[in-house]
């Protein structure tokens, strides 16, 4: 019965057995939580909309507690992402740079129950509102507004401002709405 349990521990990834060395704790993974939403979802238990509103009033506390938590590196790999995101040549490279940017925030908290569930609420965005980031990133003008916010982001945390970081976040989703919106709306219209 121990043993089925453990398995079952260790399935759930609470719990990593080696073989000579022991049964370890260990935090679980963020397919966890995924599951959770992602089944709360399609059972419309919970919207999109509740969904994204969660994450941008997590991620407006993420880029609060990251600017007195930034180190020179977390910067240096933000600014790379960031780069990455204003090479249209590649929409996918550029939305993994996009997604890889705000994971790295919550990193930067150091809090693993944020980082838990951010990692759980942006991987079911991630396939909800691919389409829209495709839309905006197809398009110089949005790109460069949307990735324009994003520098917003990483000059408050350079300059470890707490509540700039704060700002700068929630203008970057309230760019990220118009712009989104707008694309939306013009698809919308075209047919």
């Amino acid at each position: 019965m121990v043993r089925e349990q453990l398995a079952t521990l260790e399935n759930l990834g609470f719990i990593r057995r080696t073989r000579g060395s022991g049964t370890f704790l260990q935090m679980p993974q963020p397919a966890f939580v995924q599951i959770y939403f992602d089944i709360a979802l399609r059972l419309g238990y919970i919207s999109v909309d509740a969904l994204e509103g969660a994450r941008e009033m997590l991620e407006r506390e993420i880029a609060y507690s990251a600017a007195s938590k930034a180190t020179e590196a977390d910067i240096v790999k933000l600014e790379g992402l960031l780069e990455v995101m204003n090479d249209n040549s590649n929409v996918n490279e550029s939305l993994a740079a996009d997604y890889d940017f705000h994971r790295h925030l919550a990193y930067m908290t150091q809090n693993p129950v944020i980082i838990l569930i951010i990692q759980g609420l942006a991987s079911v965005l991630k396939e909800v509102v691919h389409r829209r980031r495709v839309m905006v990133r197809q398009s110089p003008a949005s790109m460069a507004r949307t990735n324009g916010s994003h520098q917003a982001v990483i000059d408050a945390l350079r300059n470890r401002d707490p509540e700039a970081a704060k700002r700068a976040m929630d203008t970057h989703f309230r760019v990220w709405d118009e712009e989104s919106k707008e694309k939306i709306n013009w698809l919308t219209s075209a047919d």
